[in-house]
């Protein structure tokens, strides 16, 4: 099968073929001639099959060529599909990991605050019910300093496990 080269330009036998030679033209001579041996028709039987096989084995490589670049072209635009939605899901993936990612830090910074306020609340509950107590005061000036460095403690401590968290969680560079 020789290769033809992309700018080839295919000419029809028709238009080459001198008139004696086409296929038409031997159909009728071996028909209708009956001067000619039978040597001679069979020789011009031969060349008319030969003449129609190539004929037709041009015409299945011309539709084997058009159905290959339809199909090329379908091909590349399948794929063009598939790219596209590929980045779609991908853009959706990272737009719903955001979003979770968002809520879920939202829920931890207001549950920190929650526990904190609600922490304060609860000490100066008890600093009141301290006032009614029948304690010393040098005592009662201790336990509130206590009370005190406890909201601190339980700050500073809750401060260290987020400084811990999102250093192990910043990018390196």
């Amino acid at each position: 099968m020789p290769e033809t080269s992309p700018n080839a330009v295919a000419i029809s036998a028709a238009t080459t073929v001198p008139d004696q030679l086409r296929p038409d033209s031997l159909s009728r001579v071996v028909q209708g001639d009956l001067n000619l041996t039978a040597f001679q028709k069979r020789q011009l039987i031969k060349q008319l099959f030969r003449m129609k096989f190539n004929q037709r084995q041009e015409q299945f490589r011309a539709s084997l060529d058009v159905d290959k670049y339809r199909l090329d072209a379908q091909v590349a635009l399948v794929k063009n599909k598939i790219d596209v939605e590929k980045d779609t899901i991908a853009l959706k993936i990272r737009e719903e990991f955001l979003k979770t990612l968002a809520d879920l830090g939202m829920r931890v910074e207001l549950s920190q605050l929650d526990f904190l306020s609600e922490f304060g609340t609860k000490l100066k509950s008890f600093r009141r019910r301290l006032e009614t107590h029948d304690i010393d005061p040098e005592e009662k000036e201790r336990i509130l300093q206590m009370s005190h460095n406890a909201f601190d403690r339980v700050y500073n401590r809750l401060m260290e496990l987020v400084s811990r968290m999102t250093a192990n969680n910043a990018p390196t560079g």
